[in-house]
Order: C-alpha cells, then sequence, then structure tokens
C-alpha cells in the first residue's frame, strides 16, 4: 500500500531512474521506419505483423505534436501499471508479505535492463504484460466463474505478445494444482504432496482426473481462448514475403535448444545484477544508497521486508524459476534468448523480468532466514534491498544519460546534412563512418534504416539513403534493400538511386565530451521547448569526402589489355606467364626473368611491359594495384584492393573478384586464383 510515509522513496526511485528515458525526444531503432509511415501503410505493416490494429495505433501516436514524448510517457504509464499489478498479484496469492510486494513493484518498474521499451517498437510489450497481470488478477480474486470472465479480454489482448500464451498456460495449471486440486485434497506444500502419494496415490489419481475434467469444463472459455486468438490473428493477418520466416522455430535445433532454458535463465538473472551494479559509478552507488536506506527506513519504520521462513522463501525461488523458464521458452525456441546486457536483445527478459526478481528476492529471504539474530537479519534485509534500489535506478539514469548522448550524435548528423544542404543535393548515399566512442548505448550496432531516418529527418523526401560504413563493406549486388521495391517502400527509399553521387559523412569526438551534469541540462532546455545545438568543434567534429568511383575507368583499360592478351596467345598459343606461382596448389611456374616467349611490346601495353605494369604478388599493404596471374593456359588480371570496391559491388553483375577485393578478367580456369 503506498502511504506518504512511502512516497517519498518512491519519487526518489522513479524520478532518478526514468527522467532521462522520458525527456528524450529522439527516434532510435525500427522508430526511424514508422515514424514517416502514411496511414495506409502504417496499417499494412501492422497486419502483417499479425496485428491488425497495430498500425491505426502507431499511425495515431505518430501523428501527435511530439510522438516520441507521448509514447515515453505511455510505457511509463502501462510499465508502471504492469509493476503494480505484478506485486499485487503475488501479494494476493501470499507467495510474498505487504512489504516484498512493495518491494518488488519498485524493483521490477525501475530495472535498468531493457530500456528499448521506451522505443516504439517495443512499448506494446508494456501494455501486454499489464493487460496479462490484470487479467491474471481478476481471475485470481474471483472464484465465481462469471466475474472471472471479465479477465477473457484482457487475456486475449496480452497474446499479441505471443511467449504470454506459454505463461498463461503456466497460470492455468497453478490455478488448477492449487485450488481445485489442494483444496479437495488438502495439499498445501511438497512435503504435504508427497506424503500424501505415499499414503494414497491412487486416490491421487482419480481425484487429479475427476478435477481435472471439471475444471477444464468449468474454465472451457479460458481453454479455448488461445485458440481463437489464433484463429482471428489468422483471419486479420496479411501475407508478408518480409515477415514470413519471422520468428520461426528452427526445428533443426530445437532440442538442443530446448536443454538452454534453465541455463538461460541463470544467465539472465547473472546479467542482470552485473547491469546493475556495474553500469554506474562507486560515488554514484554510495550516495543513491544513502539515500535508498534512509527512505526505506522512513517507509517501512524498521519492520521486517522479506519472509522470515526459509521454506517459503526456497518455494519462492524455486516458483521464480519455473516462472522464468516458461516466460523465456518462446525465446530460446526460436534461438532468440534474452540478452540482458545487449540494448536490443534485452527486451526478450521484459515477461520473465517478474520471475528473476522472484529469485532473486527468494534467495535473499532464503540466506537471510537463517539469521537467528532478528535485527542483524531485519537490519541486513534494508541493506540488501537498499543496494538493489541503489544500483538499479543509478544505472538506469546512466543508461539513460547514454540513450540522450546517442540521440545528440544522430541530431548532429541530421543538423550537419541539414546546414550543408547545398552541398548535398545531389547525393543520393550518405555513408556513415562513425569514430565516436560513448556516443551508442550499449555499443549498439546501427543499421541502415536509423541512418537513413535520419537523413530524411534532415532533409524530407525518400531519395536518400544513410548506411553506416560497416554495413555497406558488406553489401552486395543482389541487395533486397536495392532491388526489391517492397523493401525499398518499407524502409522509405522508394524514390532512392543507387548511381546518384555517395558522400561519405565521418563523425568523432568533439573537445568536450557532454557529463551527466551536461546531459540533464540539455534534457531540461529541452523539455522547456528549446533544442540543443552541437557547436561545431565542441561535442563532435563533422566533415564529409565524395566516394571514388573508377571502375568504369579502369574496366575500360583492362578490356583493351584483355584484347591485347587474346592477341599475344592467337601468336604464341599460350598467355604470357607470369613470374610466380598462378595460385596455391596450381601449376607451380619457374621464374624466367623476363616472360615468356616474348615479352608484349612497349607500343601495345602503352609504355611499359606486361610484367612490368601488372605485378602478381598480391599488395598486402592493401593500396590499390594491378595484379596479373597467369600459368600460359588461363590467367587473371584484376585491379586489386579498389578504392571504389563497395561500390562497384552493388552496381556490378561481374567481373567482381572478392578475393582480392577489386575487379577484372580473368578466364574460367583461373576464376579462383
Amino acid at each position: 500500500m503506498l502511504t506518504l510515509k512511502r512516497l517519498p522513496l518512491v519519487f526518489f526511485l522513479l524520478f532518478f531512474s526514468c527522467y532521462f528515458s522520458l525527456s528524450n525526444p529522439g527516434y532510435f531503432w525500427d522508430d526511424w521506419v514508422w515514424i514517416f509511415k502514411g496511414k495506409e501503410e502504417a496499417i499494412r505493416i501492422g497486419r502483417e505483423l499479425g496485428i491488425w490494429w497495430g498500425g491505426y495505433a502507431t499511425y495515431a501516436i505518430n501523428s501527435l505534436p511530439n510522438p516520441a514524448l507521448a509514447i515515453r510517457w505511455f510505457v511509463f504509464v502501462f510499465w508502471g501499471a504492469a509493476s503494480v499489478l505484478v506485486a499485487k498479484f503475488f501479494r494476493r496469492e501470499e507467495w510474498v508479505n505487504a512489504p516484498m510486494a512493495f518491494v518488488l513493484a519498485l524493483l521490477h518498474a525501475i530495472t535498468p535492463v531493457a530500456l528499448v521499451r521506451y522505443q516504439t517498437s517495443v512499448a506494446f510489450y508494456c501494455l501486454y504484460i499489464a493487460c496479462f497481470w490484470f487479467g491474471a488478477l481478476i481471475f485470481s480474486k474471483n472464484r465465481t466463474l462469471y466475474l472471472r470472465l471479465i479477465s477473457l479480454p484482457f487475456f486475449f489482448f496480452s497474446f499479441y505478445l505471443n511467449s504470454l500464451l506459454v505463461v498463461y498456460a503456466l497460470l492455468l495449471a497453478y490455478f488448477f494444482f492449487r485450488y481445485p486440486l489442494g483444496s479437495r485434497l488438502q495439499i498445501t506444500n511438497c512435503k504435504s504432496l508427497w506424503a500424501l502419494l505415499r499414503k494414497n496415490a491412487d486416490g491421487v489419481q482419480v481425484a487429479f482426473w475427476a478435477e481435472l475434467f471439471i475444471f477444464l469444463r468449468s474454465n472451457a472459455a479460458f481453454v479455448l481462448l488461445p485458440i481463437v486468438f489464433y484463429v482471428l490473428k489468422w483471419v486479420t493477418t496479411q501475407h508478408s514475403q518480409m515477415y514470413a520466416d519471422y520468428n520461426a522455430i528452427q526445428f533443426s535445433d530445437l532440442i538442443w535448444n530446448a536443454f538452454k532454458i534453465l541455463p538461460t535463465f541463470f544467465k539472465a538473472v547473472r546479467d542482470l545484477l552485473a547491469v546493475a551494479f556495474f553500469g554506474s559509478t562507486t560515488k554514484g552507488l554510495v550516495i543513491a544508497f544513502a539515500i535508498s536506506y534512509s527512505l526505506l527506513m522512513l517507509a517501512f519504520q524498521g519492520k521486517e521486508l522479506l519472509l522470515r521462513h526459509a521454506g517459503k522463501s526456497i518455494a519462492l525461488a524455486c516458483m521464480g524459476i519455473v516462472f522464468g523458464c516458461f516466460a523465456i521458452l518462446p525465446y530460446v525456441l526460436v534461438g532468440k534468448p534474452p540478452v540482458l546486457t545487449s540494448y536490443y536483445e534485452g527486451r526478450h527478459i521484459l515477461p520473465g523480468l517478474p520471475a528473476v526478481l522472484l529469485f532473486l528476492l527468494g534467495c535473499i529471504s532464503t540466506g537471510l532466514a537463517f539469521v537467528r539474530h532478528e535485527r542483524v537479519r531485519v537490519q541486513s534485509g534494508y541493506v540488501i534491498i537498499s543496494c538493489l534500489f541503489a544500483s538499479f535506478s543509478m544505472t538506469s539514469m546512466f543508461i539513460g544519460a547514454d540513450v540522450w548522448r546517442d540521440w545528440m550524435r544522430q541530431d548532429a548528423i541530421s543538423g550537419y546534412i541539414r546546414n550543408n544542404a547545398k552541398e548535398f543535393h545531389d547525393v543520393g548515399t550518405f555513408i556513415i563512418v562513425d569514430h565516436t566512442s560513448g556516443y551508442r548505448v550499449g555499443k549498439r550496432n546501427i543499421w541502415n534504416y536509423e541512418y537513413t531516418g535520419n537523413i530524411i529527418y534532415a532533409r524530407g523526401g525518400k531519395n536518400s539513403l544513410g548506411v553506416g560504413v560497416n554495413e555497406y563493406r558488406h553489401w552486395g549486388n543482389n541487395l533486397m534493400l536495392i532491388h526489391d521495391a517492397s523493401y525499398r517502400e518499407r524502409y522509405n527509399i522508394s524514390q532512392y538511386v543507387f548511381s546518384a553521387r555517395h558522400v561519405f559523412i565521418e563523425i568523432d569526438n568533439g573537445n568536450y565530451y557532454p557529463s551527466l551534469g551536461t546531459v540533464f541540462a540539455i534534457s531540461a532546455y529541452s523539455l522547456l521547448g528549446e533544442k540543443w545545438k552541437s557547436e561545431s568543434g565542441k561535442f563532435f567534429e563533422i566533415n564529409f569526402h565524395e566516394e571514388a568511383r573508377i571502375y568504369p575507368v579502369m574496366l575500360g583499360k583492362l578490356r583493351l589489355l584483355t584484347a591485347k592478351l587474346e592477341n599475344y596467345k592467337k601468336v604464341y598459343g599460350n598467355y604470357p606467364l607470369s613470374n610466380r606461382i598462378a595460385a596455391p596448389g596450381s601449376v607451380s611456374l619457374m621464374r624466367n626473368g623476363r616472360v615468356a616467349p616474348i615479352p608484349l611490346s612497349y607500343a601495345d601495353t602503352g609504355g611499359n611491359g606486361l610484367a612490368d605494369k601488372f605485378v602478381d604478388i598480391p599488395n598486402f599493404e592493401m593500396e590499390p594495384g594491378f595484379l596479373y596471374y597467369s600459368n600460359g593456359q588461363d590467367y587473371k588480371l584484376v585491379y586489386e584492393n579498389a578504392p571504389d570496391y563497395n561500390y562497384a559491388k552493388v552496381a556490378m553483375t561481374k567481373n567482381l573478384d572478392p578475393r582480392h577485393l577489386g575487379y577484372g578478367f580473368w578466364t574460367v580456369g583461373a576464376t579462383k586464383w
């Protein structure tokens, strides 16, 4: 129960853990795809994802004056509601006492992992989870069927987070074993169940099947609800090539993944503590601990916070393990286990976060239950819970500040392009070379659609593409993003032309790195309507240069030389030999001085002999150069380590030589040289 004495603690923890997240006006990750969509396209994407109403909701949010801040407050409300509902449910079911329920709700609300939940693509997770626990609470409080039916629409809506279907099955099993079966057989714990099985196993079996039949009959609506959900989802889902195998179960790895569930849960517990205690500064933790401890003492006046009995504490920890394994089961089976140290993949723990916290609280209570001295036990509980409050709130604050810095970097790129609009008026591709450090939350990877969003944010239209230099280097000629109309439309580049001008945008740290206080000031001014401005050379250094495009010229030169080589072969019966072996495992060539049978004339090669102009030693210094291999019967003639190789491999359909990062000509037998 929230009283006046507890309000200071709640305010302190919520303010410091959530302020930076709630004040950030920026866009991240898939947000950049959604914000530029019209109503019809947003609705279509929602249907393709299997959420028929999702497009309507997202479009409505993006139509607000400040959609980013709106979605953050949306998350704050529903994640906070989910935290309260989780605590109330487990308090109602007598797994925790009242003070522990209060602690559970606060820890859940200020968790420092999966802050990606504040982004548009994950925000609805919070709504689904809140609906699920609201339905569970209604089901738990009411033994009358008609009152329990009120929970049906809330459960149904929560199933759009498909992993909650597995938790729902566990919840029904829990209610069956605890109430109809448990009440009839007077089972209160595992010990009484074991004693009853030893005494009358046949009677237990008969009672089990009888009560199961009654339970399924009286709760048929709840049993059939997942089927109804999937039928409706199948009817309302629009087929999409893009999402055809999204979250598909990898049946080849199914058994192996199943064995990973328990280790994955314990890894999540470990990572939660690692993120919480190592994501802040020592000074910040000490200050936050002192404040948390003082306010916690004020809130509960030194009363017992945790469970006293070891048996109940162990049962709570075990229940947390079972619940957690069910919650992460779907993610593990599709090969996407929760990684709490990742800004993106940490979101997969959200349905199972209560289980992780219950396991932690159960373990802490179990350890303290063996402390005989009551005052030491109680004070130890306050110290440990204060440590958790301090680490959770401070790390959430520091990560929130990192997200702000991340947005500052993005906005600086957009601002630079906007301020140099005349220079970039005919640019189609912006290749971002990010040398900054300390400006990517969690050192996250940034995909092309996020950089593209930065460009559109600066200049509008759908004729520009932004891409990180590392991703650009891995592009090839068959890239769906460039050639497939549906991908181009989805990622806001429907009018993009690859052959348009390319530039590299290089961004690096400036002379001043924004401290926590600076970020706080910037965020405060932002809330007051004053946009921050990146002073040149203060936070960032940004410049640009053109991407080289020499492959048409170089291929023209090489094509002329191939004609000379063919003429040479007609006259002498073989190609000019190179000075070294053509390739590992091929015919070894003896060094023969010049070339045999005679070198090409100086006139044929523009004034240079072939062996002088084309060397056969690979250029390990990664500088551009010519490469010629021949064993007499086959040859390879390439321009290696070409400065425009990344561009050429997207623009060209043949003549690419990935082995030497260049392009040229060769005979069939020399393809792999």
